[in-house]
């Protein structure tokens, strides 16, 4: 056969890709050396699957030389048989006359994409085919592992108890889950239909949120009011992500979390608790109206100081409370020594100066959201240790308590006490600005001489 019939002879890629049924001449001798360089196995064989000729890649994975196969039959060595394989591509392939192609496994577990492909005879007039086989093993796998991954998200997103969503751009939706249909009450079909934004119970919250993704990428837990097919609001937090196609947004995809139920619940629990605080203040102003108006202006002092400080919201609130009821603990004390109207006996000081203690264990049972208890039993604690009820020193007060502290010297010493009278505004700060750093907390000092200095605060506003 002359050279240039083996430029006949079927390139691989073209062979592994036939589909239909191709002749070709029969070749006498082995192809140019470019087959074994090539990924593929590729085998001739005759009808009897007898191997004419072998590329380098098949010898090399059955692990023998070249010459020592040729005149075997490939069910003999690839994969040692005693007969052709069941569904054999080649078989099939010298049956019909036509390409035919399958997927075989070998005894070591790998799994090949065989295809059988007719030749006419050639000198001999004998049939060939050529095998060309490629290990798709971790092909498989990795189609496995993609399906099982496909359907462990696609589980994830139906089987979300909260609603998940992915959306174009501009609103329309493109994939719900059963949860998202189930809050809104739509039907899905329905649902698909609309914008995102008719989803909202003002549309500019839409603009806000999409702005906040298109600025940061990602949003977590935004606050947005939704509403549902028949017109109930929902408070919801949104937590989503751009979708991008190249360097452009394509649209959203996010979950809702649904917190109307724990907002109802947290005002109910915001209501009982300003409803308890509210009944202990009646208590102590049906004992004591004088402890009661105390605790009130100090409440409003500490809370300006708390501000002017910078304190977090959450700490003013609790500043707040912890003032309003710091004095509690009086309710233990006999009423003639809380309206003794001269100096108390040691004996009356000790029971007086267990009113924080008192106030602990009155309060500490109560859920608050806060370190109520705690603040108020640190509330005559000084910096130096000698406060009580316990000689604490600096960072182990509560920054509140220290707040506290000071709001609490200052309006005891500028009001009237059954046992003297008012000393003043200007006696009250010098005395906390004489025991600044050494008992008092410097900036709550500060704080507390800059807000009467600059006339930001009276007590007459309280009364």
């Amino acid at each position: 056969m002359s050279r240039r019939m083996w430029t006949e002879f079927p390139r691989i890629s073209h062979a592994v890709d036939y589909t239909a049924t191709h002749k070709m001449p029969a070749p006498d001798r082995p192809p140019d050396q470019v087959y074994d360089y090539l990924r593929e196995h590729v085998v001739l064989q005759d009808a009897d699957h007898r191997i004419l000729w072998l590329n380098r890649p098949a010898a090399e994975s059955i692990a023998s030389p070249a010459a020592a196969l040729v005149g075997k039959k490939c069910f003999h060595v690839w994969p040692a048989r005693n007969e052709p394989c069941p569904a054999c591509p080649v078989s099939e392939a010298h049956r019909t006359g036509a390409v035919c192609r399958g997927e075989m496994r070998t005894p070591d577990g790998r799994v090949w994409l065989v295809t059988g492909i007719p030749v006419c005879g050639g000198r001999s007039r004998q049939d060939r085919l050529i095998e060309v086989a490629l290990d798709i093993t971790e092909l498989q796998e990795t189609k496995r592992e993609l399906a099982g991954r496909t359907q462990s998200l696609r589980s994830l997103f139906e089987d979300s108890r909260d609603p998940v969503y992915i959306t174009t751009r501009s609103g329309r939706f493109i994939a719900v889950n059963q949860a998202t249909i189930d809050l809104f009450g739509y039907e899905r079909d329905e649902l698909m239909a609309l914008s995102a934004a008719a989803l909202y119970c003002d549309p500019q919250d839409r603009a806000r949120f999409q702005a906040a993704i298109d600025r940061d990428g990602s949003v977590k837990d935004f606050p947005v009011p939704l509403v549902t097919k028949d017109g109930r609001n929902l408070s919801c937090l949104l937590t989503s992500s751009a979708r991008r196609e190249g360097d452009e947004i394509a649209g959203y995809h996010g979950i809702v979390h649904d917190v109307t139920r724990e907002r109802l619940f947290t005002q109910s629990i915001e209501s009982a608790l300003h409803g308890t605080i509210a009944a202990l203040g009646r208590t102590v102003e049906l004992r004591d109206s004088y402890t009661a108006r105390h605790q009130r202006r100090v409440t409003a002092l500490a809370v300006r100081i708390a501000e002017r400080l910078g304190f977090a919201p959450d700490d003013i609130e609790c500043v707040s409370v912890a003032s309003l009821m710091h004095d509690i603990g009086k309710l233990s004390v006999p009423a003639e020594i809380l309206a003794k109207p001269s100096r108390l006996s040691e004996g009356e000081l000790r029971i007086i100066q267990e009113h924080p203690q008192t106030a602990h264990r009155i309060l500490s049972p109560i859920p608050f959201p806060w370190p109520v208890a705690t603040i108020i039993i640190q509330h005559h604690e000084r910096l130096d240790g000698s406060g009580y009820p316990r000689g604490l020193r600096r960072t182990a007060i509560d920054p509140k308590a220290r707040v506290l502290a000071v709001a609490d010297t200052v309006e005891a010493m500028a009001a009237h006490r059954p046992y003297r009278p008012a000393l003043g505004i200007d006696r009250a700060l010098e005395e906390i600005l004489a025991g600044r750093g050494v008992r008092f907390d410097e900036d709550a000092v500060d704080a507390c001489v800059a807000l009467f200095e600059s006339d930001a605060f009276h007590f007459d506003e309280t009364e």
